[in-house]
């Protein structure tokens, strides 16, 4: 097994908006999901690969209906990406909207139409750097996806929308890294199956909390060029430590440590 971490500096506050979810109680996720780490890799890639070409880049297009899924090959596994700091906690704050997205009257200066706003509760993360990692069984789809954001060494700075609200760019991307399998003992840094931190709670005193995520249902393994093979996403419940250890195996490198059973329902 082979894989890369990368490291993603967010340029202001993020917001990744927990499905199934209010349309008034905004809420996110305290780390990028696998499936938004994923999308957002593909389209830096994809805008990376073309910007040099003579027509310019190819943007990648999206409607309100049957827009299709632009999504890393199957066989690179995305595993979201997490923040730097171990333990974060959302900011909550509120927002003032209209009832409808097509009023103008909130930008009048005069009107006597004037709508009552809407008071939306929203949750920001405010985290510098997240930490992420993509895995493949062969080293060569790493490479090709990790070659144009480097040059002599050096990350390039490539970045882009992230998430339902907020950028972020690379930072730092890692070589491609030889993974070895370990059983041992140590505090996750990642999502886990719940089977997993069921098993760490009993033996290790692990707490977590759980969350509803969506991973793709595949219809064929995709390429580098087309839109994903996907019909869409199924719910899948994880868990996030929130302290404690777990004895299992894991894909370990230099600062590089994730559950081998993460990776498999991933997959």
């Amino acid at each position: 097994m082979y894989g890369l971490r990368l490291v993603l500096r967010a340029t202001g506050a993020l917001t990744f908006r927990v499905l199934p979810g209010s349309i008034l109680d905004i809420a996110t996720y305290p780390f990028v999901p696998p499936s938004t780490l994923s999308g957002f890799l593909y389209r830096l890639w994809r805008y990376a690969t073309s910007s040099m070409r003579a027509e310019g880049p190819d943007f990648l297009e999206t409607g309100l209906r049957d827009s299709p899924f632009y999504y890393l090959p199957r066989f690179l596994v995305s595993l979201g990406a997490y923040p730097e700091r171990r333990k974060t906690q959302p900011h909550r704050t509120r927002r003032h909207g209209t009832k409808g997205f097509t009023s103008r009257s909130r930008s009048a200066l005069m009107t006597a139409e004037m709508e009552a706003p809407q008071l939306h509760s929203w949750e920001y993360l405010l985290e510098e750097r997240f930490v992420g990692y993509v895995l493949c069984r062969d080293q060569e789809p790493l490479e090709v996806l990790a070659a144009p954001f480097t040059s002599e060494g050096q990350t390039l700075p490539f970045g882009g929308k992230l998430g339902k609200e907020g950028y972020a760019y690379l930072e730092t991307l890692s070589p491609v890294l030889s993974l070895r399998s370990v059983r041992e003992q140590a505090e996750p840094c990642t999502l886990l199956t719940l089977e997993e931190a069921v098993k760490g709670a009993t033996q290790g005193g692990l707490n977590f909390s759980v969350y509803t995520l969506y991973r793709p249902a595949w219809q064929g393994e995709g390429n580098w060029q087309d839109p994903a093979p996907i019909k869409g996403f199924e719910q899948f419940p994880m868990a996030l430590s929130e302290g404690g250890q777990l004895e299992t195996y894991w894909w370990v490198a230099e600062g590089f440590r994730v559950p081998q059973s993460l990776v498999e329902v991933w997959s």
